[in-house]
């Protein structure tokens, strides 16, 4: 696999997924410190991760696994 991907063209470094994982996470952190919990979008998330929704989505699941421990 190559260490980047091109797509609706942005450049994307490859990351392994408990890298990316850490990455939305600390997306999300800023988000939450911003926005507070029950302000905080996974739109939010993912534009400050610079990913999409469905990329988050695809790390998390869903909504109730943020308020889980990893």
């Amino acid at each position: 696999m190559s260490s980047s991907s091109h797509r609706g063209g942005r450049r994307r470094r490859y990351l392994p997924g408990a890298e990316r994982k850490r990455e939305i996470l600390d997306a999300a952190l800023i988000e939450f410190l911003a926005h507070g919990f029950t302000k905080t979008t996974v739109e939010g998330i993912a534009v400050r991760a610079g990913m999409s929704k469905s990329g988050v989505y695809a790390h998390f699941g869903s909504n109730a696994s943020w308020s889980s421990p990893p």
